[in-house]
C-alpha cells in the first residue's frame, strides 16, 4: 500500500549489509535439514552500502542460500533511483542473477511475487523448486498442480473432485516420496 509506505518511510537511504550478515548467521545456526534456504531482499531505493556486501554475499553462499531480490518502484516507469537499486541488487542475488531479481511497481508486489513465489510456473517459483529438487530439500506444492492428470503423477498428492484441486496425500507427513509412490501403486 503506497499510502502506508509513504507514511512510514523512516530514512532516505537503504542499507542492507547488516541485515544480510544477520540472515547468514540465522541460516548458519538454524536446523534447516530437509528445507531449502531462501532469502528475499526487498528495496525501494538505491542500496547505499554496496561496497560492504561482498562478505555478506560470501556468508550466504557458504550456507547454500538462494537469494532473490525485488526493487519496489513507485511508478510504472523506471526512474534513475530504480535503475540504481536494480544495478546493486543484481550483484548480490544468486546465480543466474537475471533470474533472481525483479523491478516491479509497489502495487504489483502481492500479485507478482508473494502470490506465486513457490508456483513452478512463476519466475522465482521455478528456480526455487528446481533448487529444492536438486538438493532434496523440498517438493512441488500439490496446490501448484491445476489439472488432475498432472496431480496424479505425483505420489505425494491426490486430486479432490470435491474441492476441484490437487492436495497433499495423507502419507506425505509420514513417509518419503518412494514409500508414498509404492503405497499408491499397491492400491
Amino acid at each position: 500500500d503506497l499510502d502506508w509506505h509513504e507514511t512510514n518511510y523512516a530514512m532516505q537511504q537503504t542499507y542492507i549489509s547488516e541485515a544480510l550478515q544477520f540472515a547468514g548467521l540465522m541460516f548458519q545456526s538454524a536446523a534447516a535439514s530437509g528445507r531449502a534456504k531462501i532469502l528475499l531482499i526487498l528495496t525501494d531505493g538505491k542500496i547505499h552500502d554496496a561496497s560492504q556486501l561482498s562478505s555478506a554475499r560470501a556468508l550466504l553462499d557458504s550456507q547454500g542460500v538462494q537469494t532473490f531480490g525485488v526493487v519496489l518502484r513507485r511508478f510504472s516507469q523506471h526512474t534513475q533511483t530504480d535503475i540504481d537499486a536494480e544495478q546493486v541488487l543484481s550483484t548480490i542475488v544468486s546465480e543466474p542473477r537475471a533470474d533472481h531479481y525483479m523491478n516491479i511497481p509497489l502495487d504489483d508486489f502481492s500479485e507478482s511475487v508473494l502470490k506465486d513465489f513457490c508456483n513452478p510456473n512463476s519466475k522465482f517459483g521455478k528456480i526455487i523448486l528446481d533448487y529444492q529438487g536438486a538438493t532434496g530439500a523440498g517438493h512441488v506444492p500439490c496446490g501448484s498442480f491445476g489439472e488432475a492428470s498432472v496431480c496424479l503423477k505425483d505420489g505425494l498428492c491426490y486430486w479432490s473432485d470435491t474441492d476441484v484441486a490437487c492436495q497433499w496425500s495423507s502419507c506425505h507427513k509420514h513417509c518419503n516420496m518412494d514409500v508414498c509412490v509404492s503405497n499408491n501403486d499397491e492400491q
